[in-house]
């Protein structure tokens, strides 16, 4: 995982300015998250600190959330939703597909950096499964004929 002072700093400048106050874990997860695009180590220390507690529950308290990721991702994270109307459109099978199409498995960036491939439990998109989150914008009703179109947007981004 990679380390970075500034996302302590940024963690601590919001503790500061909030002491005590009821969703403050949520408020520094998401503005490490945003700056970031992911939850460098020392930002979550910085908030383990403040808020008295371990580092291992916060990492596990930000894990339940799938917005959040421990790791850097590509510049492009593509999301495949794996919730239950999703799962029972044939989302596992987008997913195999983009994984040979991106030549990555799901979990893993591209060599350039360029995509990160996930699974993700419900996007909250049921009435358009099977659906694919790609930079935050969901795509529904995404079939396998229509991936190699979105294989090709992504890279021309």
């Amino acid at each position: 995982m990679y380390e970075s002072c500034e996302a302590g700093a940024l963690a601590a400048s919001l503790i500061d300015e909030h002491p005590g106050r009821t969703g403050l874990a949520l408020q520094v997860l998401n503005a490490l998250q945003h700056e970031y695009g992911y939850l460098p180590e020392d930002g979550l220390s910085a908030l383990a600190d403040a808020t008295e507690r371990q580092l291992e529950e916060i990492v596990e308290f930000a894990g339940f959330f799938s917005g959040y990721t421990l790791q850097p991702t590509g510049r492009f994270l593509v999301e495949v939703c794996d919730g239950t109307a999703c799962h029972a459109r044939g989302s596992m099978r987008l997913l195999g597909k983009l994984e040979m199409l991106f030549g990555i498995r799901e979990g893993g960036t591209t060599p350039d950096g360029l995509v990160t491939l996930r699974s993700v439990g419900c996007v909250g998109s049921c009435s358009s499964a099977p659906v694919v989150v790609v930079a935050g914008e969901p795509r529904g009703h995404m079939r396998i004929s229509r991936l190699s179109d979105l294989v090709r947007e992504v890279a021309e981004r």
